[in-house]
């Protein structure tokens, strides 16, 4: 699979829990004997209460978004969420909209061929539905990861993230973030706009071979085999 699409549509995040004591003792998970899991406890010497790794995708199929009773304990326990970025701070939510276009105010059809740019807006017309002409100066990482539905077999999409965020609402937690939007939109500009370019007309002329390596790669997660990940 595209390197930029294990980057950017196909990213495991993290999420972290910093935990707190539960009555008189830190809270207690039962152990995965298999080792088939997504949630890790951090503890040991010198640390007052465990803290908690969930590792998820951005977005998945609604139904296949499932929240174990160990997950739900974990997050009952926590002082906190920490989110790769904070989605309750509108500033990072808004931000997102100022750092799509490229700089120096480049446009797409500056790094294709007039056939290529061709396809890629046929593309974006015929298979997502929009017009391609208000994308011009758009990044292509960021053109890249609207094909992200493309690689699902579903037709509804839910964001995991939000829905820890509502669980930790439910529990008046507090959630806060890693990153800034700064931050992400630096790492979009660290990769040059020609190598972008040319990874989505790549993904978008391999299409049916991402998805299917996608289902492969989203099974495996579902069924906590991350050693058989590469």
């Amino acid at each position: 699979m595209s390197k930029i699409i294990n980057l950017f549509v196909a990213f495991a995040v993290l999420i972290f829990f910093n935990a707190c004591k539960t009555g008189n003792q830190s809270l207690k998970l039962p152990l995965e004997p298999t080792q088939h899991t997504v949630l890790w406890e951090i503890s040991g010497k010198n640390l007052k209460q465990p803290s908690y790794i969930f590792g998820t995708f951005h977005l998945m199929c609604k139904e296949d978004i499932v929240f174990s009773e160990n997950l739900k304990k974990a997050l009952a326990g926590s002082k906190k969420l920490y989110l790769e970025m904070d989605l309750d701070n509108l500033s990072n939510t808004m931000g997102a909209l100022f750092c799509m276009n490229m700089n120096g105010n480049k446009t797409l059809n500056e790094f294709y061929t007039p056939e290529e740019y061709k396809r890629i807006e046929t593309y974006f017309k015929d298979s997502l539905k929009m017009p391609f002409t208000m994308f011009n100066k758009v990044k292509p990482l960021m053109l890249e990861s609207m094909l992200y539905p493309k690689l699902m077999q579903c037709k509804t999409l839910s964001g995991v993230e939000e829905g820890l965020m509502k669980l930790s609402k439910e529990q008046n937690k507090e959630v806060e973030g890693f990153e800034t939007i700064q931050f992400q939109c630096a790492v979009f500009d660290s990769v040059p706009y020609e190598t972008q370019a040319k990874g989505l007309l790549r993904t978008l002329d391999s299409i049916a071979s991402y998805k299917k390596a996608f289902q492969e790669m989203l099974n495996l997660y579902k069924s906590q085999q991350l050693g058989l990940l590469d």
